[in-house]
C-alpha cells in the first residue's frame, strides 16, 4: 500500500478535532464490561443521531441496527485479529489528523492495536468533528449534542488522554475569553471542551476546596471552617458566581503553567483570573466535578466543607488504597450505605459500604471499606445501574457516591430502626 503509515499507539489519533471518538470508546469499554446498555448505549446513539440521523453512505448504514452490527463486527475483529491492513486503512490528513474510520480507531484504542493509516485528500472524510461542532449541529436533532452526553464524552477524553488539564476561568475573566483562547493557541494548547457553570455561595466555596484540596494551606483550618477557602473566595468570586471549565490538552506541562501566568497578567486579576490543574490526579478529580451535573448539584446544595473534613478524607484515601492494591478500576465502584449523610454533613458514618462490579473476592476489603453487594435487593436497582448511570451518583475526589435519593430508597426498603432516622436526616438536606 503506497504512502502507508503504521501508528503503533492509536490513541495518538484522538485529538480535540475528533471528539466523536470518545462516544465510541466509551461504548467499547462498557461493552467489554457487559454494562453498555446502562448508559454508553445512549451516548453512542445520541452522537450518531446528531451527526447523521443513523444514515451513512460509505460503508452504507441505515438505522441503529446497521450501526451496531457494523461496530460490533469491527470491535470483535480488531480484538481478535488486530487491524487488517489487507482490508482497509485509516485516511489521515496533515499532522495525522483523522478524516474517517473513527469506529476502527476507537476499537484499536480500546484494544491497543496498531493501525495502518494513509495520507489522504480532505475529501475522503471530515476533519473537524470537535465538541463545538456537535453542540451547534442542530439540523437533525434540534438540541444538538445534549450536555449530559458531551459531559460524558469529555470525561472519557480525560480518562484516555494523560496530557489533559482542567482550566477554570472565573467570572471577571469571562469577558476576556478571546485573550484566554489566543494565549492557549500561542502555547500550542488545544481546547477540547468547555462548559459554563453557575455556583451558589456554598458551591463556590466547595469548588475552591475541591480545586485546592491537596494543598497544605487549604487543608488546614478545619476546626475554624477552612478560612483559607473563604479568603480565596474573595479573589476568585468577587465578580459573580459564574465559571467556565475548560478541558485543554498539551504535551508540555510547563507551557500550560506559562499560559496560565500570562492570562493572569493580561486579565489583571492574578490567581483570581484562572486556575489550571498541575497533576493527573487533580485533572481527573476536577473534571469529574465540572463535567457531571449531579456533582455540581451536590456542591451547590451541601453545607460548605463537609466532604473535606479529616475523617471523610481518610475514608476516601482508604478506598483509593483498596482500589490500587486490588488493581481494579475506580469506575467500577460506588460508595453506598450511609456515606451520603456524612457527605452532606448530617452525621458521621463508621465506614464505607461499597457497591462494586468486580467479584468480592478480587477486592481487598477491610473493616473500614467493605462490600455492600449483599444488600443490593434493598437499593431497588441493579448494581450496574447505580454504578454506571451518571444520574444515580455524584463524585467526591474522583470516587462515586450514591445520590441521597438512592440512599433513602435503600434505607426505606430495609426498614431498620436506624434507617428511619437516617431517612429523615437525609430528607432535611434535599
Amino acid at each position: 500500500m503506497n504512502n502507508e503509515i503504521i501508528i503503533e499507539k492509536p490513541l495518538e489519533l484522538l485529538s480535540h478535532l475528533r471528539f466523536d471518538i470518545t462516544a465510541k470508546t466509551l461504548y467499547a469499554r462498557h461493552r467489554d464490561k457487559g454494562v453498555e446498555k446502562v448508559w454508553a448505549q445512549k451516548v453512542y446513539e445520541h452522537h450518531i443521531n446528531v451527526w447523521g440521523g443513523f444514515l451513512e453512505k460509505d460503508p452504507p448504514k441505515n438505522g441503529k441496527k446497521d450501526f451496531y452490527e457494523s461496530y460490533h463486527k469491527v470491535l470483535d475483529s480488531i480484538k481478535n485479529e488486530g487491524f487488517l491492513e489487507t482490508e482497509s486503512y485509516i485516511p489521515i490528513y496533515e499532522n495525522n489528523n483523522l478524516l474517517n474510520g473513527s469506529h476502527r480507531v476507537a476499537a484499536a484504542i480500546n484494544y491497543n492495536k496498531p493501525v495502518v493509516c494513509k495520507n489522504s485528500p480532505i475529501e475522503e472524510g471530515q476533519l473537524e468533528c470537535h465538541a463545538r461542532y456537535f453542540k451547534d449541529k442542530r439540523d437533525i436533532v434540534p438540541s444538538g449534542l445534549l450536555e449530559e452526553v458531551s459531559d460524558a464524552m469529555a470525561l472519557e477524553y480525560t480518562r484516555l488522554k494523560k496530557n489533559t488539564h482542567l482550566a477554570t476561568a472565573y467570572q471577571h475573566t469571562l469577558s476576556s475569553m478571546d485573550v484566554v483562547f489566543n494565549t492557549f493557541k500561542k502555547h500550542n494548547i488545544k481546547v477540547v471542551y468547555s462548559k459554563d457553570i453557575e455556583l451558589t455561595l456554598s458551591g463556590q466555596l466547595n469548588y475552591l476546596l475541591a480545586l485546592y484540596g491537596d494543598e497544605e494551606w487549604m487543608m488546614s483550618g478545619e476546626e475554624s471552617g477552612f478560612p483559607s477557602a473563604k479568603s480565596q473566595w474573595t479573589h476568585n468570586f468577587s465578580q459573580g458566581p459564574l465559571v467556565k471549565a475548560i478541558l485543554i490538552e498539551c504535551d508540555n506541562g510547563e507551557a500550560v503553567h506559562e499560559a496560565k501566568q500570562e492570562i493572569r497578567e493580561l486579565v489583571g486579576r492574578g490567581k483570581g483570573a484562572m486556575h489550571t490543574t498541575d497533576t493527573r490526579k487533580e485533572t481527573w478529580r476536577n473534571a469529574c466535578m465540572c463535567f457531571h451535573n449531579p456533582t455540581l448539584n451536590y456542591l451547590n446544595s451541601c453545607t460548605f466543607g463537609f466532604f473535606h473534613v479529616r475523617k471523610f478524607r481518610e475514608f476516601i484515601l482508604e478506598t483509593k488504597k483498596i482500589i490500587k492494591n486490588s488493581n481494579i478500576d475506580a469506575e467500577d465502584l460506588c460508595v453506598g450505605g450511609s456515606a451520603p449523610l456524612m457527605a452532606y454533613g448530617k452525621r458521621e458514618c463508621r465506614d464505607f459500604d461499597v457497591l462494586h462490579l468486580p467479584p468480592v473476592d478480587s477486592i481487598n476489603f477491610n473493616d473500614i471499606v467493605s462490600s455492600h453487594n449483599d444488600y443490593i435487593k434493598y437499593y431497588g436497582e441493579s448494581i450496574e445501574e447505580i454504578i454506571f448511570n451518571p444520574h444515580k451518583h455524584f463524585y467526591i475526589d474522583g470516587i462515586k457516591f450514591i445520590l441521597p435519593e438512592g440512599m433513602i430508597k435503600m434505607k426505606s426498603n430495609r426498614g431498620e430502626q436506624k434507617d428511619y432516622r437516617d431517612v429523615e436526616l437525609m430528607k432535611e438536606a434535599l
